[in-house]
């Protein structure tokens, strides 16, 4: 997948159409990318929304020694790993979440049903985080 020279000189040029194209064809591999960094899909399909705005508002500064696709990896790439890294330093301050079954007493006698409704998706996710 490699972006035509006249496909970077529509974007330095703020063209709508081109910057379009230019998410067709990226937001696919981009999300690829960002999900290997992230815990869920807001959080990446949020990090690749942010790099494709760098890239419309820095895309004079691509020099072409290496690929479009290799410069654009980089930016979703670190932002991902920026707002890993931001989303460490909230979570060291934050207390620690006990897991799901220390949280609330268990009747052995309860119904499976009763508890699953009780849990939410976020919560699931963080226990099978902490795993």
């Amino acid at each position: 997948m490699e972006v035509k020279p006249e496909l970077i000189k529509e974007l330095i040029n703020g063209s709508r159409k081109a910057q379009r194209e230019l998410f067709d064809m990226f937001y696919k591999p981009m999300m690829r990318v960002s999900r290997i960094y992230c815990t869920n899909d807001d959080d990446a399909k949020s990090i690749v929304l942010e790099a494709f705005m760098d890239v419309f508002n820095n895309i004079e500064k691509f020099d072409g020694k290496a690929s479009f696709k290799t410069w654009f990896n980089k930016i979703v790439v670190n932002r991902a790993l920026n707002q890993y890294r931001k989303n460490k330093k909230i979570a060291l301050r934050e207390p620690t979440l006990e897991p799901l079954m220390m949280q609330e007493s268990f009747d052995a006698g309860e119904a499976g049903a009763d508890i699953i409704q009780k849990i939410t998706a976020d919560e699931i996710l963080t226990v099978i985080q902490t795993l």
